[in-house]
């Protein structure tokens, strides 16, 4: 289509967009598979777990066993219940203070949207792991 200053719609039905993750893994057993999933992404260091009380109290056993034997350093911060600028601005201070080279997001949409917007802020890579399939946070 050639340059012209103005827009011609050569169509009659509207665009769809589609926004996803780099990678997505989903299933039994996923988070066990957390380790070598950042592995694969070229993730190592140390890293700001932000979770949610059930992820915290039903995953932290799992991280602590599976992310230290690829060289992942889980730093697990408790998120404090909304996604707000002032939590924002904590975890950031935090993952500054702890030079951390990514961030997690475990739990529900709030968790999820307070870790995608620290990593933003500290242009660090996030991994999103959703503890509910109807929480669509990896979108």
């Amino acid at each position: 289509m050639a340059h012209s200053k103005s827009v011609v719609c050569i169509h009659q039905r509207p665009l769809i967009v589609f926004a996803s993750p780099g990678r997505y893994v989903q299933g039994p057993g996923a988070t066990h598979e957390l380790g070598r999933e950042m592995q694969r992404l070229g993730l190592q260091g140390r890293v700001l777990i932000i979770a949610a009380g059930t992820a915290r109290r039903e995953l932290a056993s799992i991280w602590q066993a599976v992310l230290p034997p690829v060289g992942i350093e889980p730093i697990v911060e408790a998120f404090a219940g909304e996604c707000s600028n002032a939590e924002i601005e904590r975890l950031v201070q935090l993952a500054k203070q702890l030079n951390c080279n990514a961030v997690i997001g475990a739990g529900g949409g709030k968790v999820s949207d307070t870790a995608r917007a620290v990593a933003d802020e500290l242009n660090l890579p996030v991994v999103i792991t959703p503890t509910l399939a109807s929480t669509d946070s990896p979108c």
